[in-house]
């Protein structure tokens, strides 16, 4: 083979994977030289032999995994905004009442219910903690 085959022959190369036309004196060499004929038949011989294994795409289970704990962090987010909300609402309806009883002489009803609760609020401490602590660790075994 000498060095106008091989230069011919990457330009079959180029033609096979469409990189290239294939031109009026390409085709008149590859009719007239046995080499080059038999490189462009290789060429259409390889491409049909070749057997391609099929992986598996890490894309889906590395973004899809993602999004759906991102997706559970924000249920998580919203979920933490309506207690918050729920719990101003709760309260201002609580001060709203306290401030009701006061101006109309109930003060020392409500010094005494303020009195329990501050007594009663401390030992339920505890049993909130431990409720959320488990709260979480259920949240970080899904995520």
């Amino acid at each position: 083979m000498n060095k106008s085959c091989e230069m011919y022959q990457m330009e079959l190369m180029d033609v096979h994977y469409g990189e290239s036309e294939m031109t009026e004196e390409l085709r008149s060499h590859l009719d007239g030289c046995e080499d080059c004929s038999r490189y462009w038949a290789g060429l259409g011989e390889l491409e049909t032999s070749m057997v391609f294994p099929e992986f598996e795409d890490p894309f889906k289970e590395i973004v899809l995994d993602k999004l759906m704990a991102e997706r559970e962090n924000n249920s998580g987010r919203k979920r933490n905004a309506l207690d918050f909300a729920a719990f101003v609402l709760l309260a201002g309806l609580f001060l709203g009442a306290c401030l009701a009883l006061v101006f109309s002489g109930h003060a020392v009803a409500l010094s005494k219910i303020y009195l329990s609760i501050f007594m009663v609020a401390p030992l339920m401490l505890p049993f909130l903690i431990k409720r959320q602590m488990t709260k979480g660790a259920h949240t970080n075994g899904r995520a």
